[in-house]
């Protein structure tokens, strides 16, 4: 359920922020490029996981996370 929420606020944020899109896009489509679709391209795409915890770090729904903020 919680990486439900994640990725559905993933993209509300990529929806309001715009700007992000072209680089997470193009860091997708370079590794892609290289590897292909591999669990070690999916390991090595940086700024989508970057985006990814930053999306839960701000708006994770479970309560432990927000003791660590």
């Amino acid at each position: 359920m919680m990486f439900r929420q994640t990725f559905t606020q993933a993209l509300y944020n990529l929806a309001a922020y715009p700007q992000y899109a072209g680089p997470l896009r193009e860091e997708v489509d370079a590794i892609i490029r290289e590897h292909g679709w591999t669990k070690e391209a999916i390991a090595s795409m940086r700024k989508v996981e970057g985006f990814l915890a930053e999306t839960q770090r701000l708006r994770c729904p479970h309560p432990a996370c927000k003791e660590k903020r």
